[in-house]
């Protein structure tokens, strides 16, 4: 799943390994990227329980941690439905000859994508859009 807005991009997709946990992660903003692989949630449930606490009141954050230093945050900060998102992650983490890059991006998004945006988060965190509800 891509998240779009005008100052950048952050795609999340399944890894490759068979747990269907296993997520990579890529941010694009302003000349600069960060990508991590095999990535996996810690919180997955809470995550989703406080998407629908944002959903219910209109407001709110919901975050997602994972192993890799992974960080990744939606936030409804007002009625307006106009949203953010924010990821944080290590680039190379572990990769011998490589050093470890810390990378953070938060990017604002229209609030006409908030329901597009949570049910390909769905698909990609538990496989289906119905999760939660």
């Amino acid at each position: 799943m891509r998240i779009f807005s005008p100052d950048g991009t952050i795609e999340i997709t399944r890894g490759t390994f068979e747990n269907p946990l296993d997520l990579n992660a890529l941010v694009e903003s302003r000349g600069f990227a960060g990508r991590v692989s095999n990535v996996f949630p810690s919180n997955v449930g809470e995550f989703f329980s406080s998407i629908q606490k944002i959903e219910r009141d209109n407001s709110g954050i919901a975050t997602l941690l994972g192993t890799e230093d992974f960080v990744f945050t939606i936030e409804l900060p007002q009625r307006n439905g106009d949203f953010w998102v924010e990821i944080f992650l290590s680039d190379g983490f572990g990769e011998l000859g490589k050093v470890s890059r810390k990378v953070s991006c938060r990017l604002y998004v229209e609030g006409e994508y908030w329901w597009s945006t949570i049910r390909d988060l769905r698909a990609e965190l538990v496989g289906g859009p119905t999760f939660g509800n």
